[in-house]
């Protein structure tokens, strides 16, 4: 599989991402692109995964695998044979109920909120 970030490169800023979440005390981050290149740039940087139109999240656990979230858009349905950084792909018109379901199911449903 070609990726367009080489595999090193990719976990050393999910290595530094986790580092920072365990210093900050955070068990999970939510990436979100929205529409416009440089929030997409945040969501590609940690997942691989170029959406270009439509809302997309990964959520980032300190420990464990990745998700990504999208709506479902085309180009979505491929992006699971475009990188093997992620494993759980979800797609449906309201991606906030898998971000939060993925929270939930993380044990951080009782976690603060921080925006950047």
């Amino acid at each position: 599989m070609t990726h367009l970030i080489p595999r090193e490169e990719w976990e050393q800023r999910i290595g530094k991402l986790r580092a920072a979440m365990e210093r900050d005390g955070l068990d999970a981050l939510v990436i979100y692109g929205e529409q416009g290149l440089r929030a997409r740039g945040r969501v590609f940087y940690v997942s691989g995964v170029w959406q270009l139109i439509g809302e997309s999240y990964v959520v980032l656990p300190r420990e464990g695998t990745l998700s990504f979230v999208g709506v479902p858009v085309l180009g979505l349905s491929m992006a699971p044979y475009e990188t093997d950084f992620i494993e759980d792909f979800y797609s449906n018109n309201f991606p906030g109920f898998d971000v939060a379901g993925g929270l939930c199911g993380r044990g951080c449903e009782s976690g603060g909120m921080w925006r950047g």
